[in-house]
């Protein structure tokens, strides 16, 4: 009962005091109510009521010292979730009657948020305004929002106020809810584009962008990047700044100017290049630029400019081939026209009209190329003008006589519409296939089914010859006859021949018979044909086609006269119409080739009266014509008896044949072919014949140089007698001695042997050049080169061509010039030691008939197309026949060749004296052998200068067996030759042959010194080609290769450490003194020179001997100039 008691008053007091809390505080006594609680709370400080009313006391305003809203706040939030907490139902009782309830404390959460937001606005400030959203979280969210406005007003102002890209930029960061957010972006934007344009750089502007890509002011930074871009690349002005530019900013408003600019500039460096690459690569790099069409101009005119050499004009042909458009190409065909007038060269005038040449009318061009090629009178020429021209041809006028005379020139044997032997490769197989013969006559037909086509050919006896009877009484035999049974082939061929000695003299006429149609899946009509015919060494070529039932068909119809292409029996019928031919076709070579047709039967009986009587007759056909001129002048001349042609008997076999002699430059070994011989292995073997005493001795075959399954023949050999030149398996090759005898032959080069044809070859006596015949695109022909049957003879129209040796190289072959080779045959070319005087045959610069054989002169040492006008050998060497294969002997006075002879025509050797004005310039001949120390032979080469240049002009070998060697030195300079091998001093000597006119021969064995000898034993070695001024010690320039190769010798590993003495030696003319200084210091000129050329001084030393070591008595001048020397010897090792 008591504690209910207490209980109750204890409830009553609790209301009580609330009650009367209340009531002071509606009084004004907060700070008695704040007292009150505290001395309350001292002892019940969980109170939910006394927190309450000193929650409630602090949040008033009314008192500045109790006003404390934020102790207000917390103990709010404290005592509220202790009010929320108890769950005594008494207290709760109270509490109602207070009344204190959650809305009690929400309302004071409200008026202590309100307070404290007063205080933060009056405040004004950002922390403030931060603090009070911090701290007062559940405070009415009307009072947050409120105070996060305020807030970023603030704030919003503050970064206005800075007016920095940092602040707006903070702004945005901290506060990205703000309503200023958008207004802060906009004005930071500003900001940062103003920094941009304050720092007006290209890096700020980009910074700007790529920093803020959204800002309203990023075209205008750009623009100002642009700006600044395009005026840097101003201020560089160079191609690369505006092609940066235009690369870099593709949009802006400059990049035309920038195109502009960049392409004048990249014009102005074109135009200081100022190459056809330059402009090119402008065209190429700016196809759209102003100055496409100026720079394109220059291109193709640099171009021109460059690719053409006025020495050349094949470089114009070239150049149109290349560049068919270019605008040049009208002034190229100018050149190569007038240079084809000019050098009558009708491939160059061809080209032209091919070409559209219309600097010329094309009438004039036609008219003067077809002077040009008809000027030969062939057949196959106006032929094959007409096939080349077949639209044109009514346009020359000249065309239809020409014609005519060709066909008299035809009937006569003198020309052939046949260009060549028939490369008819299908002809050729099937006939290789079928075992087909053939001999002096030989008719061949093919077609292309299983029909039975059917050859005929009826004989001068008017036996025909065919299926049903296939063999005549004259010799001839249809040895091949197919398709006759049945078809058997889609590839038939059939054969008629007449061997080499069976056929007859008269006419021939040949047909051809559609026998059967076999009627199988391959035997459709007409049936094409192609019909061959060989006689008189020419053949003809017939195609046509032809059916079943149709009769027989006859071919061709021929004479055979059992002669030679060109060869004309001299019956009064021929001599008739050669003279109707030369008096209607005078201005054709072929009524020159024609004459001397005339003549021949005279010139071969040596009737040269006669001869020039007849000439005498044409002579106003012939006015200007050079060639009749110098053969009256032949004709003429008087007879030179003191020439004597003869036989070599002891080389000449009585039924065997001897030809193609190649006599060796030391006059020791004549070289030729021989067949049916005794000792022959093969069809054409080689052989050799010694000369002993003068004498050639009976000859040997060569076994090395012979094989019995093929032809062999030597064509040269070269003047040191190492090098041999044949033809094997259609090209040049060559083989070289060795201790065993010849090596294996080896092809030349490509560059040689890429041709048509090569013919006689030889290395010229200094090592350095190849003179041989070819046949290639560039001979002097104005018809086609691989002409056989031209100018009334069979034979390729070959000139004479050089290639340089560069090491073991030869250059591309040069011809040697148009005052040697001709539009016709020039081969068999002999260029004598003395590097001068050419001997040649060629049936182009007029003659007595066919190959003549000429001599001409080389005008310069560095020339090889220059050469005087050519000397026919006359009447004494040239024959109407084919003269050719002259060798002349190293001194000048023989030359030696072959010939027919006899009922048989066996070729022979023969060998003719030349008179003094037909020998070549003196040589000196200088042979011995090459020996080591023990006297053992050394394979080595020698090297030949000319003191003068101290240029190197020559080469020789050593013969490998024996050491020998030999070498032809022409007359007219000094001359140091010296020993070039690996392991030996290079020994040297000198001869002056500057005023010799006579020939020489010296035999000189010259001893070398080994290196290691010189460094083992210190053997002096002589310095023989250094040179002094009598009586002085200045070298001469004459002396500088000699040194030169002392310093090499001195270079090497093997001399690294040696010391050499430089030794002066003098003859014993003037005093001891005197010549022991002057010996000294010719060796200390020595000295001085290799010093100068890099040789350290430290492994030098010099002593002049004077005339204390004689080698030669000094008796005579010859021992007196080989005492007079230099000499270097090894005196020990430089000490490391």
């Amino acid at each position: 009962m008591k504690s209910i008691l207490i209980l109750v008053f204890l409830l009553f007091s609790f209301i009580s005091f609330g009650q009367n809390y209340n009531k002071l505080i509606e009084k004004g006594k907060y700070s008695k109510v704040y007292k009150k609680c505290n001395k309350g709370l001292s002892k019940h400080p969980k109170d939910v009521l006394l927190n309450y009313y000193k929650a409630t006391i602090q949040a008033k305003k009314v008192s500045k010292s109790l006003f404390n809203p934020k102790e207000a706040y917390k103990l709010c939030l404290k005592t509220s979730a202790d009010f929320l907490n108890e769950t005594d139902f008494k207290k709760l009782e109270a509490f109602s009657k207070i009344p204190l309830s959650n809305s009690s404390f929400i309302n004071l959460i409200d008026t202590i948020s309100r307070n404290a937001l007063d205080d933060a606005i009056r405040s004004n400030s950002i922390d403030d305004y931060d603090s009070y959203i911090n701290y007062y979280g559940e405070a009415p969210q009307i009072y947050i929002d409120k105070a996060v406005l305020k807030r970023n007003i603030v704030a919003f102002d503050e970064a206005k106020k800075k007016n920095t890209v940092k602040d707006y930029q903070y702004f945005i960061d901290t506060y990205p809810k703000a309503v200023q957010y958008n207004k802060a972006i906009e004005f930071r934007n500003q900001v940062a584009f103003n920094d941009a344009k304050e720092e007006n750089t290209i890096e700020a502007y980009e910074y700007f962008i790529n920093t803020y890509p959204d800002a309203i002011q990023v075209p205008d930074a750009a623009i100002q990047i642009h700006i600044l871009a395009y005026k840097n690349a101003t201020d560089i002005n160079t191609v690369e700044s505006f092609q940066y530019f235009i690369n870099t900013y593709p949009l802006a408003i400059q990049i035309e100017n920038a195109i502009v600019k960049r392409d004048k500039l990249a014009y102005s460096i074109a135009e200081e290049i100022n190459s056809s690459s330059s402009y090119l690569a402008f065209c190429t790099t700016y196809p759209n630029s102003k100055q496409y069409e100026k720079a394109y101009e220059n291109y193709e005119n640099e171009l021109y400019s460059e690719l053409v050499n006025p020495e050349d004009w094949y470089s114009y042909i070239s150049f149109v081939e290349r560049f068919p458009y270019n605008r040049n190409v009208q002034d190229a065909l100018s050149v190569v026209y007038e240079k084809g007038k000019k050098e009558s060269n009708s491939s160059a005038l061809k080209f032209c009209i091919k070409n559209n040449y219309s600097g010329v009318e094309l009438n004039e061009q036609l008219t003067y190329l077809y002077n040009l090629v008809s000027k030969d009178g062939e057949l196959s020429t106006l032929l094959t003008f007409q096939n080349e021209y077949p639209n044109l041809i009514n346009r020359i006028d000249a065309y239809t006589d020409d014609l005519k005379y060709a066909k008299i020139a035809e009937n006569l044997g003198l020309t052939t519409s046949q260009i060549n032997i028939s490369s008819n490769d299908e002809m050729n197989q099937r006939l290789k296939r079928e075992g087909a013969k053939t001999g002096s006559i030989q008719i061949s037909l093919i077609w292309n089914n299983y029909n039975d086509i059917d050859l005929h050919c009826i004989d001068p006896n008017r036996e025909e010859i065919y299926y049903g009877h296939r063999r005549s009484l004259s010799g001839g035999e249809l040895d091949v006859d197919m398709n006759a049974g049945g078809p058997n082939s889609n590839e038939p061929v059939e054969n008629i021949y007449w061997d080499q000695s069976n056929a007859v003299k008269g006419k021939y006429k040949v047909f051809i018979k559609h026998f059967r149609n076999h009627n199988c899946y391959d035997c459709s009509d007409p049936t094409e044909y192609f019909v061959r015919i060989k006689y008189n060494n020419i053949i003809k070529e017939f195609r046509g086609e032809i059916s079943y039932g149709q009769p027989k068909r006859e071919i061709f119809s021929f004479n055979y006269n059992d002669l030679d292409f060109g060869e004309i029996e001299l019956t009064q019928e021929n001599i008739i119409k050669l003279d109707q031919y030369i008096k209607g076709s005078s201005g054709k070579e072929l009524a020159f080739v024609a004459l001397q047709k005339l003549i021949g039967e005279d010139i071969k009986l040596k009737n040269w009266a006669r001869a020039s009587n007849t000439i005498r007759k044409y002579e106003e056909y012939f006015l200007e014509n050079e060639k009749f001129k110098n053969l009256q002048s032949i004709l003429r001349k008087n007879y030179d008896n003191s020439i004597r042609i003869s036989s070599i008997n002891k080389i000449n076999g009585n039924d065997s044949e001897e030809y193609s002699p190649f006599i060796s430059a030391n006059n020791k070994f004549l070289y030729f072919c021989g067949v049916n011989r005794p000792t022959n292995v093969g069809g054409e073997d080689v052989f050799v014949s010694k000369n002993v005493n003068g004498k050639w001795q009976r000859p040997e075959i060569d076994n090395s140089l012979s094989n019995e399954l093929t032809n062999d023949a030597v064509m040269s050999i070269s003047a040191d007698g190492n090098t041999i030149i044949t033809f094997i398996n259609g090209k040049l090759s060559y083989a070289f001695k060795t201790v065993d005898g010849w090596s294996q032959f080896i092809p030349f080069s490509e560059r040689i042997n890429n041709c048509y044809w090569n013919g006689q070859a030889m290395i010229s006596s200094d090592g350095n050049a190849l003179i041989f015949a070819s046949l290639r695109d560039d001979v002097y022909c104005n018809t086609n080169q691989r002409n056989e049957f031209y100018h009334g003879s069979q034979s390729y129209l070959s000139d004479i061509y050089v290639s340089f040796r560069n090491n073991d190289n030869w250059s591309e072959p040069l011809n040697i010039g148009p005052q040697i080779n001709t539009p016709y045959t020039e081969r068999s070319p002999f260029l004598h030691p003395d590097m001068k005087t050419l001997y040649f045959s060629s049936d182009g610069h007029g003659g007595l008939g066919k190959l003549d054989v000429y001599k001409t002169s080389r005008l310069s040492d560095s020339c090889w197309n220059c050469w005087s006008e050519p000397i026919n050998l006359g009447k004494e060497f040239n024959t109407e026949k084919d003269d050719w294969g002259y060798i002349i002997s190293t001194d000048g006075k023989t030359a030696y060749f072959s010939k027919e002879q006899g009922t048989e025509q066996n070729e022979d050797i023969f060998k003719v004296n030349l008179p003094t004005y037909l020998r070549p310039n003196s040589v000196t001949n200088i042979e011995g052998r090459i020996v080591n120390s023990n006297n053992s032979p050394i394979s080595a080469n020698i090297r030949w200068e000319d003191l003068e240049t101290n240029e190197i002009i020559g080469r020789a070998n050593t013969n490998p067996e024996d050491g020998s060697y030999f070498v032809i030195l022409p007359s007219g300079k000094q001359y140091g030759y010296y020993i070039d091998h690996p392991d030996y001093f290079p020994i040297s000597n000198n001869i002056d042959l500057r005023n010799n006119s006579t020939n020489q021969q010296l035999n000189m064995d010259i001893p070398v010194t080994s290196y290691q000898e010189m460094i083992d034993d210190s053997k002096a070695v002589p310095i023989n080609n250094i040179f002094f001024e009598s009586g002085k010690h200045k070298l001469k320039r004459a002396s500088f290769n000699e040194l030169n190769r002392i310093i090499e010798i001195m270079n090497r590993t093997q001399f690294e450490n040696v010391k050499i003495q430089i030794g002066g030696h003098t003859d014993n003319v003037g005093s001891k003194k005197l010549n022991e200084e002057l010996s000294d210091k010719r060796a200390k000129s020595v000295s001085e020179y290799l010093i100068s050329k890099g040789i350290s001084e430290t492994k030098i030393e010099t002593k002049g001997y004077g005339f204390s070591q004689p080698i030669e008595s000094n008796a005579t001048e010859a021992g007196r100039q080989k005492n007079r020397r230099v000499e270097i010897k090894v005196t020990g090792f430089i000490d490391e």
